[in-house]
């Protein structure tokens, strides 16, 4: 049985008060609603006695992405650029790997979307914030920036320099590094890290996941996204550039 949005709604209403009754009362009550179909009272039934075949979820009615339309490969564009294919996904939004559609430069990118909406405010000006951090940051280890804009929509997007590699650690780890190399990578971590400082941006979120390593060891520090401004005026604590900022 295929179920409605609507009817999720109610199904997911029915079990909470069902739950809140006496095990042994459950089913007898769904006899005795009159606004659930005789169908959706057998499928209550069938979760309150947890008699639930594997392929009950395939029932949920489809949910698109966060933010916006679910984005596919090879047929999406997002202003100038076309998607490749999907890099990753945060909680602020996805990197796709792209390129341009108009054929004025041939180089790939990874192509920033936030996963709100043009009206979400918070999101945006955070993704705003990321884009002035990062146009101000010219070093040989952090990412460069590219372009940003606005697409058709209203959907903000950062076009940054694509790092074909693999996280610190992994790369380390499959390298079979010696640990003098390891600590020369890490110098080039903290010259990148040094460069910002000195441009009064602290990154607050330095991990593996977001130093990538090229395939002929170049390091690259990525993901500014919750970097902290230390400019006269940006010192004061705000909630935009938590992580968990509400």
């Amino acid at each position: 049985m295929k179920l409605t949005e609507q009817e999720w709604t109610l199904l997911s209403n029915k079990l909470d008060q069902a739950l809140d009754l006496p095990e042994s009362e459950r089913v007898g009550w769904v006899d005795t609603l009159d606004d659930v179909s005789g169908d959706l009272k057998g499928v209550l039934r069938r979760l309150l006695t947890k008699d639930v075949d594997s392929g009950f979820l395939e029932t949920l009615p489809a949910m698109a992405e966060p933010g916006g339309p679910t984005m596919s490969s090879g047929d999406e564009e997002v202003g100038p650029y076309r998607l490749l294919h999907q890099l990753g996904v945060g909680g602020m939004g996805s990197v796709w790997l792209a390129e341009r559609s108009d054929g004025l430069l041939k180089r790939p990118v990874a192509l920033k979307l936030p996963h709100a909406g043009p009206h979400d405010s918070t999101f945006v000006e955070r993704f705003g914030r990321e884009r002035d951090i990062l146009a101000s940051l010219t070093h040989p280890n952090i990412a460069r920036l590219y372009d940003a804009g606005v697409a058709e929509g209203g959907r903000p997007f950062i076009a940054l320099e694509y790092v074909d590699g693999l996280s610190l650690t992994d790369y380390c780890d499959r390298q079979k590094l010696t640990v003098r190399r390891r600590l020369e990578i890490f110098l080039e971590v903290l010259a990148a890290v040094q460069y910002a400082h000195a441009h009064l941006v602290l990154h607050r979120d330095l991990k593996p996941g977001n130093i990538m390593v090229s395939a002929n060891g170049e390091v690259k520090l990525l993901d500014f996204g919750i970097a902290k401004l230390m400019a006269a005026g940006e010192t004061h604590a705000t909630e935009l550039t938590e992580a968990g900022g509400r």
